[in-house]
């Protein structure tokens, strides 16, 4: 037998519901048990054997609740009221615009409007037709006690803390372009020498003129966060003998061209010549 077939007789088993056929066909044919009683179901659903009895429909009792009253009259009446008093105000406010639109400007005649000053004497009239001089009001300026306005602080001027007994000039650069958070640009031919520097909460900018003058570069700005170090002496720095506290391992203290100072050392006369006799 085919699948069309088997598929027939399984729904006409399921309609008629024949216990007889289909205990013969359940022996002929087990696996099929449950395909059957799915149809059964199936079709008995549709005819609606196992549908559940109609409810009979309870008889409607009127509640015994009052029915609430609506809103008084008064309120009917105040709504109305204030519907009627904003569109009134709402058509006097278009028509002022409208009115305020196309009014016309008012002239003026030049006869009705004597001067203030007669030419004769230059003395003023005494009638209310005098026309008040203008008041040259002078610029406001600053006063001593008026606090002026803040600027913005360059990165440059930011104030910078350099200590060390013994150090690179290069890593003392670099202390203060990281501090003050500024790009510092050498040039070729930068000395390097090391040094021993005592700075505290002084400008960038303060601190790098001053290692020039006394090292031979120029700080030379290029923006509020640029500066190109040349190595030239700037002849408007500030002159050598500024910056007690500089060390070169390489010249000593009267070595005329090193243009540092001797780190103080408290004892008295340190720094001074041997014999002073001899310049006398």
């Amino acid at each position: 037998m085919s699948a069309t077939e088997y598929n027939d007789i399984l729904w006409q088993l399921a309609e008629h519901q024949d216990a007889k056929q289909i205990d013969a066909f359940l022996k002929q044919h087990p696996e099929l048990k449950g395909e059957l009683q799915s149809r059964i179901n199936m079709i008995a659903g549709l005819k609606g054997v196992t549908a559940a009895p109609k409810r009979k429909p309870e008889r409607f009792m009127p509640s015994a609740r009052p029915l609430s009253a609506g809103p008084p009259r008064w309120a009917a009446a105040l709504a109305a009221a204030i519907l009627v008093a904003g569109a009134v105000f709402a058509t006097l406010g278009t028509l002022r615009f409208i009115e305020s639109r196309n009014a016309p400007e008012p002239t003026y005649d030049p006869g009705q409007i004597k001067p203030g000053i007669e030419a004769n004497n230059g003395n003023p009239q005494s009638g209310g037709n005098s026309l008040p001089n203008p008041v040259n009001n002078p610029p406001t300026t600053t006063g001593p006690g008026d606090t002026p306005p803040i600027q913005a602080e360059r990165p440059v001027d930011r104030r910078v803390t350099l200590v060390a007994r013994q150090t690179s000039l290069s890593a003392a650069l670099n202390d203060v372009g990281i501090q003050a958070g500024i790009r510092l640009e050498s040039a070729p031919g930068m000395p390097d020498p090391t040094i021993a520097v005592d700075f505290r909460d002084l400008p960038a900018l303060q601190v790098l003129e001053k290692l020039g003058a006394e090292l031979g570069f120029t700080a030379s700005v290029q923006s509020p966060d640029s500066i190109l170090l040349i190595p030239a002496r700037d002849p408007n720095a500030p002159g050598a003998g500024t910056l007690p506290g500089f060390v070169e391992p390489n010249s000593g203290p009267g070595d005329p061209d090193s243009g540092l100072q001797p780190i103080p050392t408290g004892r008295p006369g340190a720094g001074e010549p041997a014999d002073r006799s001899a310049n006398r």
